[in-house]
């Protein structure tokens, strides 16, 4: 970390705040850590709520305080393990001294280094995670490697933030669980201070929105005035109650023109749905509201949208002959081109709010990534290609001019509202041509780059550059996606460029599992997966993972698996993760595949783990 090392200092006192998070929000919290910050976060949890949380989530989860668990041997395994299974690695502190440079724990370099509190730094100087390694336990240089999905989690139980160096805070994203956001009376905040606001926003958060169900119930009484006073105070004036039911909606359902004429003119969106799926529109056609319901359709309002329970529309629902008659006759093909001048309003509404010139390029940001992202969903790749050429040209000519280095506004690792990457979003629509472009174009942006090294990328290769094993909120990669979806066109493409079919979900479920057939309770198939399972197998037979995550990838060849394999039956799962077991233990040189096969069925059967045949 070069000079990073001295950075834990205690001595000096913060003029940051920290942002407040639930307990609820926690997950999200970390996902925003490492794909939005890109940095390890660090976590004041001063209930404990947080540690207890982490503490039974997959990964290892380490007590400081604990002499017994906190060794050098058992600090470098947890490590070790950690990095190069892609695992969570939590280390739990009382204090934040825990952290600093005196503290035990980075007493040896080579057990525990300081450089993994930045994550960068970590990942990008092979030569400290490398000296990790001990020969000597099995930890073999030339197989062991860093997992992109390693992640470093810091959660300390002190509350004495004023602790935390200035310093700390570029390597780390700190942030403090609380038992529930902070509130004023009804209204619920999610946003958090603004100091911190502004840093989100450098890094692409979204934009902050603070709801007030005392907005809606002033909408909802007809008070202008006071909703309009409750705006002027930063609360959102697409602020919404329990029911997802927006200001305007309830404005609509009330039959308030004059609010939502003035919610229209600044910027509301007249599509918004509640949790049922009843828009403004909707709620105004059912009490007969005809002033109301034309100034929503002249707005962009779409009278097609149906409720999710009734699957009745507004004309459906209309109360009125006046209504039905206004929504009969309206041209369904007007809708379009309004709502496109709506978005424009709702735009520029969005922009009149921003403040700060960090908060307008999260607003660039914001707007490229879901432009990615509907591109990719609807199989645009040209277009996601023209788009991420225009991203890498803007930062080659700031760097022609002699400017500061930009960070690039968007890469092919942005994700939607799920955490689904452009590749995943490929993944599960088999989409080969999309796949093709994530996985491959950035290695022709190397060709003509001699001033690289061998293993170097050039800025413009790491806009392209997709990750095969990136996950979702939920920790799906994108094989399991694959498999998940039946794409059998994508599917090989993952498994050719590093997808991992081994690796596992936060459901503790991995692509072998997914690709199981679904029986029902007499055991009869009702889905079959074969051929999507064959996918895996014949990826599998050439030396790649094996069927429980253990294979060894170039080690036995792909004839070499065949035989080994050949003649398990229908009861050889047991037996696979048997030779498997006997491959990592450095037996598979001397296997037979007739006696090993007759071995393993007879200690299987004698164990009961197998059926027995009738005679």
């Amino acid at each position: 970390m070069g000079g990073a090392v001295s950075i834990i200092s205690v001595d000096e006192k913060p003029m940051i705040k920290v942002a407040e998070v639930p307990l609820r929000q926690l997950p999200d919290a970390i996902e925003e850590a490492i794909y939005i910050h890109e940095k390890f976060p660090l976590i004041i949890d001063p209930t404990e709520q947080a540690a207890r949380f982490l503490k039974y989530q997959t990964g290892t989860f380490l007590n400081f305080e604990d002499p017994v668990q906190c060794t050098k041997k058992s600090l470098n395994r947890a490590l070790v393990g950690s990095m190069q299974f892609g695992r969570t690695f939590t280390v739990k502190f009382d204090k934040l001294q825990g952290l600093s440079v005196n503290s035990p724990l980075f007493d040896s370099p080579t057990s525990f280094p300081i450089e993994i509190l930045s994550r960068p730094t970590f990942f990008a100087q092979e030569d400290i995670w490398r000296a990790l390694l001990r020969p000597e336990l099995g930890d073999d240089p030339e197989i062991v490697s860093i997992s992109p999905e390693f992640v470093f989690i810091a959660c300390v139980s002190s509350d004495d933030v004023t602790q935390i160096p200035p310093e700390l805070f570029q390597i780390m994203h700190v942030f403090k669980v609380v038992e529930k956001q902070s509130n004023n009376g009804d209204e619920s905040s999610n946003t958090v201070d603004p100091e911190m606001d502004q840093i989100a926003a450098l890094y692409g958060a979204k934009e902050i929105v603070r709801n007030s169900l005392e907005l809606v119930e002033a909408v909802f009484d007809g008070d202008l005035e006071g909703m309009q006073s409750l705006i002027d105070k930063g609360y959102h004036l697409e602020s919404c109650d329990g029911r997802k039911h927006t200001a305007l909606s309830e404005a609509a359902c009330q039959g308030h023109l004059p609010i939502v004429s003035h919610l229209l003119a600044s910027g509301a969106d007249p599509n918004a749905l509640s949790d049922t799926g009843r828009s403004p529109l909707w709620r105004a056609a059912f009490n007969g509201h005809v002033q109301v319901v034309a100034a929503l359709l002249q707005a962009g309002s779409n009278p097609e949208f149906r409720d999710r329970i009734s699957m009745e529309s507004a004309f459906d629902v209309a109360q009125s002959e006046e209504v039905r008659q206004l929504l009969s006759e309206w041209d369904i093909r007007r809708t379009e081109q309004l709502m496109q001048q709506r978005r424009q309003v709702m735009l520029a509404s969005l922009e009149a709010r921003i403040k700060t010139s960090a908060e307008r390029e999260l607003l660039a940001r914001n707007l490229i990534r879901k432009e990615l992202v509907e591109k990719a969903t609807c199989g645009d790749t040209e277009g996601v290609r023209q788009l991420l050429e225009m991203v890498a040209a803007e930062c080659r000519s700031s760097s022609k001019q002699g400017q500061q280095k930009v960070r690039p506004r968007a890469t092919v690792e942005v994700r939607n509202d799920g955490g689904q990457s452009l590749l995943s979003i490929a993944a599960q629509n088999d989409d080969l041509e999309l796949a093709q472009f994530l996985l491959t174009h950035w290695k022709t942006l190397l060709d003509d780059d001699y001033s690289l090294s061998s293993d170097e990328l050039s800025d413009e290769a790491k806009i392209f550059k997709a990750n095969p094993n990136s996950r979702d909120l939920k920790g799906w990669t994108c094989v399991c996606i694959a498999v998940f979806h039946d794409s059998r066109k994508v599917l090989p493409l993952l498994l050719q460029n590093g997808g991992d079919p081994s690796m596992r979900s936060t459901y503790n479920k991995n692509a072998w599992d997914i690709s199981k057939d679904e029986l029902d309770a007499a055991e009869h198939v009702i889905k079959s997966k074969a051929e999507i399972r064959q996918v895996l197998l014949d990826h599998a037979e050439v030396g790649g993972q094996g069927l429980f995550g253990s294979g060894l990838p170039g080690r036995v060849g792909g004839a070499d698996n065949k035989q080994l394999y050949e003649g398990l039956g229908d009861d050889g799962g047991a037996m696979v993760m048997n030779i498997e077991m006997m491959r990592e233990n450095g037996d598979c040189s001397n296997i037979n595949t007739t006696t090993t096969v007759s071995k393993i069925k007879k200690k299987i059967v004698k164990k009961g783990t197998a059926p027995s045949k009738k005679k």
